[in-house]
């Protein structure tokens, strides 16, 4: 995180702060201005670092992949619905998508 992204995110807590302890319409747009504002900024740096990334291993594939897996490591299932049905649990979740994916023809 840089100095700049940290200090984006201090102000951030303490306007929230601020707004939970006087939830007035002026505070609350203080912080969703800032949060904003905020969430645009990280996103821009983030999408920056992994391009850097992909073109910093362009040339290597195992590199790449890494980079894609760091990517998608807070992606999980928790919970898919079939039918009706809440299914939970890592391997009934595969069992689902493997009986769909192997029934499209």
């Amino acid at each position: 995180m840089t100095p700049a992204l940290l200090r984006a995110s201090k102000t951030k807590s303490k306007l929230h702060a601020a707004f939970i302890k006087t939830p007035i319409l002026a505070t609350k747009q203080k912080y969703v201005t800032c949060r904003n504002k905020f969430k645009t900024l990280r996103n821009k740096m983030e999408k920056n670092y992994y391009a850097a990334e992909f073109v910093k291993h362009s040339h290597n594939l195992k590199q790449t992949w890494h980079t894609i897996k760091s990517m998608l490591s807070d992606a999980s299932i928790k919970l898919i619905v079939v039918n009706g049905a809440e299914i939970t649990g890592s391997g009934l979740i595969a069992e689902k998508f493997n009986n769909y994916f192997t029934g499209l023809s």
